[in-house]
């Protein structure tokens, strides 16, 4: 009876395959959504990077001046290098007329980790009112005025108003 039941079963009908293509409408909202978040997370990547690479270019300029002797022309470029790097994130009106004290305070208001008003760091003053005399810097004191100059570019804070 069993086998009398079987051979009179139609055979099963399969379904068409789901088609792949065309999406429903809903996938194009999503497919919009994240074109336009990859577009935004790209866009905010360049600019960031666009935005520190000054800081990358003063770092590599620093490493040159790292292996040369200090002395007041090493010093003076050291200055400039900072006073460039400076340029590059700051309004030129706050930073282009600073000199002496008033420049190793701004350095210090950018990023307050850094003392450059106290020793090793004041002798970045000192070489710009003694050109063309010696000044003695110690090894490790031109060492430690490379790493808070290093210290400074990684880290100053901008802030743009």
């Amino acid at each position: 009876m069993q086998e009398n039941m079987l051979q009179n079963l139609e055979p099963i009908i399969v379904p068409d395959p789901i088609a792949f293509w065309p999406p429903q409408p809903g996938w194009y909202v999503v497919a919009i959504i994240l074109l336009g978040l990859t577009a935004f997370v790209v866009t905010k990547w360049i600019a960031y990077k666009k935005k520190n690479e000054y800081r990358k270019w003063a770092l590599q300029e620093l490493q040159k001046l790292n292996v040369l002797k200090a002395d007041y022309k090493e010093i003076d470029l050291l200055n400039k290098l900072l006073k460039a790097t400076a340029l590059q994130g700051f309004p030129r009106t706050d930073v282009a007329e600073l000199y002496g004290t008033e420049w190793l305070q701004f350095l210090e208001k950018t990023y307050p980790k850094t003392r450059f008003t106290e020793a090793p760091g004041f002798f970045l003053e000192e070489a710009s009112y003694r050109r063309k005399k010696s000044i003695n810097i110690k090894d490790e004191d031109w060492v430690e005025i490379i790493r808070l100059s290093g210290e400074w570019i990684k880290g100053h804070k901008i802030n743009r108003n």
